[in-house]
């Protein structure tokens, strides 16, 4: 008889505390393989990814050529499954993008006092009877973020649900929470059900004597809608990404001022909304009232009165967590400051200490998205791209990981009841030794973590993250002119 060296218990134990395997040759820089059609002819190519059902390939002399995957061999298919990337041709910058002037917009027949309305990619579910006219005004900025999203570095759109992105509007901000919109928050992106929540008065309308109405387009802020619909149209960076790039994109997608409708994605336009972003952010988590030092004064006519003036960045400090450790940040490190009840209170009518430090993260993670497209560009994308696609492997091997252990967890369950095998007081199981048990499969990540932060060292090449965190914080400061000091605020 053999006996089972180790009980169930510290098998499954074993098998999640396991060492990695041997690194994946296809994590390596180079994608050049042979493929073989089907029919048996061979090519060397690069893989570039999966376009449509093509699979984009690299020929010698840089020719890119598509190739129908239903026409390669078993093997180069099963390879692409395993192997999944999006095509993606080199990113250059971003596209002048034209107003959107008209949204058509069609009324559907809602439900329990509902009313539906859809647009070329989106389905508006709302209970307030808003009209045609006042909701083609609003599907504006949804569309436009659509049309921008269609054309940004990660090159990535999530799939619709029945042909539509779901977007539900509320007249009240108790029905906004009540249909799950958390309590102190705006707007959200329900990741599960793949639904836009957000109460109408964050797009600056309220209800009249007259019905439904828009109060002012100045005071109308779309940054929170773009923020949430970014995670809608970024779905898969949702599911696989570290939360400070997750919370960064979106970020410096939602910074992109949107004007006469249209996003305005001019380099100068984006820098001044960094810098604006900035200011806000520093007079958030500022201590004390902003003083003239920081904002300055311009001389008044007549009397010799004066005027307060916008702040000048130039004069301020804005505090922001070191990009090093935000680089390697886990998702319950970023989420600390929620969790620290103690200080959470608000004193003196300050923002609390876990509002500040939230802030903190999301403008560190805004800046650390916006050096990589708008200083680094096309390289600095590229980077991005090899972050997205080793995370997406990662993931591949993960799920199938679960599914073997799965099985394997059911084959031993078989096993253990089969009649020759005998379980012992200590939880280990003796067999004959023409028995063989299954073999528990093979971990595919030494640290768990790996599944969100592993594909950091894509991002990072072969350089430190001390070495990287260092010049983009310097490469900040240079192109924005401003004093960016990189330490955790003070508890």
């Amino acid at each position: 008889m053999r006996a089972l060296l180790l009980p169930v218990t510290s098998i499954i134990m074993a098998v999640c505390m396991a060492s990695g395997q041997s690194p994946d040759p296809w994590a390596s820089s180079s994608r050049q393989r042979d493929w073989t059609s089907s029919d048996g002819k061979r090519i060397t190519a690069e893989y570039l990814g999966v376009q449509d059902q093509n699979v984009m390939l690299k020929l010698a002399g840089d020719k890119i050529v598509p190739c129908p995957i239903s026409k390669l061999s078993v093997t180069d298919q099963a390879f692409i499954r395993d192997h999944p990337l999006s095509y993606r041709a080199s990113w250059i910058g971003w596209p002048r993008q034209s107003p959107v002037s008209n949204v058509e917009v069609t009324e559907v027949p809602g439900k329990d006092g509902k009313f539906i309305y859809t647009t070329r990619k989106f389905r508006f579910t709302t209970d307030a009877n808003l009209g045609n006219a006042l909701m083609k005004d609003l599907a504006k900025v949804f569309e436009a973020t659509y049309e921008l999203q269609s054309k940004a570095p990660f090159g990535l759109l999530s799939s619709p649900v029945d042909g539509f992105y779901q977007s539900e509007l509320f007249g009240t901000k108790l029905n906004y929470n009540k249909s799950g919109g958390p309590a102190n928050t705006s707007g959200v992106y329900l990741i599960k059900e793949k639904r836009f929540l957000a109460p109408l008065e964050l797009m600056g309308v309220e209800q009249g004597s007259a019905g439904w109405r828009r109060i002012s387009k100045a005071d109308f802020d779309s940054s929170t809608i773009v923020h949430e619909l970014t995670h809608m149209l970024t779905h898969e960076l949702v599911e696989n990404l570290p939360l400070w790039a997750n919370e960064g994109y979106a970020e410096y997608i939602a910074k992109i001022p949107f004007e006469s409708g249209a996003f305005n994605t001019s380099d100068e336009g984006i820098r001044s909304a960094v810098l604006k972003s900035l200011v806000d952010y520093s007079e958030g988590v500022a201590d004390r009232e902003i003083t003239t030092a920081d904002i300055g004064y311009a001389g008044g006519g007549g009397g010799g009165g004066q005027k307060k003036v916008k702040p000048d960045p130039k004069k301020m400090t804005f505090p922001l967590y070191p990009v090093a450790k935000m680089l390697t940040m886990t998702t319950e490190e970023w989420d600390e400051p929620t969790r620290d009840k103690s200080k959470t209170g608000r004193i003196f009518n300050q923002p609390s200490l876990a509002s500040k430090l939230m802030w903190q993260r999301y403008q560190t993670a805004h800046l650390i998205l916006y050096y990589y497209i708008q200083i680094e560009r096309s390289k600095g994308v590229a980077k991005l791209h090899a972050m997205v696609d080793q995370n997406r492997n990662d993931r591949v091997k993960r799920v199938q990981y679960e599914e073997a252990f799965k099985a394997y967890q059911e084959a031993f369950e078989r096993f253990k009841n089969l009649p020759e095998v005998r379980q012992l007081p200590d939880g280990r199981v003796e067999y004959p030794s023409n028995l063989n048990p299954p073999k528990a499969p093979a971990v595919p990540f030494s640290d768990p973590s790996q599944l969100t932060n592993g594909a950091i060292k894509a991002l990072l090449g072969e350089e430190s993250v001390e070495v990287v965190g260092a010049r983009i914080e310097e490469a900040l400061r240079k192109d924005l002119g401003v004093n960016l000091v990189f330490a955790p605020l003070a508890r």
